[in-house]
Order: C-alpha cells, then sequence, then structure tokens
C-alpha cells in the first residue's frame, strides 16, 4: 500500500514519534516546541507552566501505550486505541470554509494532547498505510515508520545484533525443551 501524507501531516507524525521516543522530559518547554514547530500548530499553543513538566509524563505514557498497542498488536486493540484517540479527536476545534469554490475544513492543533492524538490517528487511518508500517525496536523500544520497503524489527543494525546475543541464550533452551520433549514422546509411543 503506498502512504499518503501531506507535508502537514508528516510533520505532525514525526512529532509525534518524537515525542513519544523522547528519553527524558526536562521541562514543559522541550515538550511544547516539539510540537509548536509543526504546521498545523494552533495560535494560540496551549502552554502550561514549568512548574506541571511531570503532566506530559503521563501523556507520553498513554502516548507510547498506544503506539505499542498499534505496533504490536492484532485489529482488537487498534480499535481500541481507535476509540481512545476518537475521544481526544472531539476536542480539536474545527471551522468549515468555503473559498474557490471548494468546502475546506480548518483545524488547528491547539496543544500537545491534541497534536499527539491527531498524530496517532493519522497512524491508524487505513487509508494512509501507515498502520503496518509503525516499528519498535525490540532493543530500545522506540519508535519509527518505515516509509520505504519492508518493516523492519529493530530501528539499526546494532539494536538487532544485541537483540539477537540477548536472545540467543531463550533460544537455545526453547530448542533444548522441544527436544527433550520430543525425546521423551519417542521413548513413550515404543
Amino acid at each position: 500500500m503506498r502512504v499518503t501524507l501531506t507535508d502537514e501531516e508528516r510533520a505532525v507524525v514525526e512529532a509525534t514519534l518524537r515525542f513519544a521516543n523522547l528519553s527524558r522530559i526536562r521541562s514543559t518547554k522541550q515538550v511544547q516546541e516539539i510540537f509548536r514547530r509543526v504546521p498545523l500548530a494552533g495560535q494560540p499553543f496551549r502552554v502550561l507552566p514549568e512548574t506541571e513538566w511531570r503532566a506530559f509524563l503521563g501523556d507520553q505514557r498513554e502516548l507510547r501505550g498506544w503506539l505499542a498497542e498499534i505496533a504490536e498488536r492484532g485489529e482488537a486493540a487498534r480499535a481500541t486505541v481507535g476509540a481512545r484517540v476518537a475521544e481526544r479527536l472531539g476536542t480539536i476545534e474545527t471551522r468549515i470554509t468555503y473559498v474557490a469554490e471548494a468546502v475546506r475544513y480548518a483545524f488547528a492543533l491547539s496543544g500537545v494532547q491534541a497534536a499527539y492524538s491527531y498524530g496517532a490517528a493519522l497512524i491508524l487511518d487505513g487509508r494512509r498505510g501507515l498502520t503496518g508500517r509503525l516499528g519498535r525496536c525490540g532493543w530500545c523500544e522506540r519508535f519509527w515508520l518505515e516509509l520505504e520497503g519492508k518493516p523492519r524489527r529493530h530501528c539499526n543494525e546494532e539494536h538487532r545484533r544485541a537483540w539477537d546475543q540477548k536472545m540467543a541464550a531463550e533460544r537455545m533452551r526453547r530448542w533444548r525443551a522441544r527436544r527433550g520433549r520430543s525425546a521423551r514422546e519417542g521413548t513413550d509411543k515404543g
């Protein structure tokens, strides 16, 4: 499926993933600047006082949960996330305009929650082709979108090797358990 995003939508999705992948939130300004640069950010953009930076920890936890369900679970989990995202999108203020003989819908993302909710909605939108392209690294747990080629399991080759090394012992344990079970089943039948 072909990926279809406008430049503005791509900026929202990239900002959403950047927020999800922030390793440490240090200030409200740090988070708000990620989304303020997005062309669809409204004026005024709702800002939190510097003392309330911890509120963004909950937002980031929510977003990471949504993205994990989208990337790693089936259709039922995606539908649940979709319902939560739809609720949040209901708070975005929209206008309908008529320009150059065409009806247009205008909206502005008024704050961080509105912006990352819209980003998650774009990822979930089946017509855009992003849902199956969202990945989460098995090693560092960062999220990304693979817009070209086949989606991959790790964000880079170094993380793939580290994951393989970590999982080698687990794979061997499973193999030995299967082999032992096969040997026991063979002697039980005889």
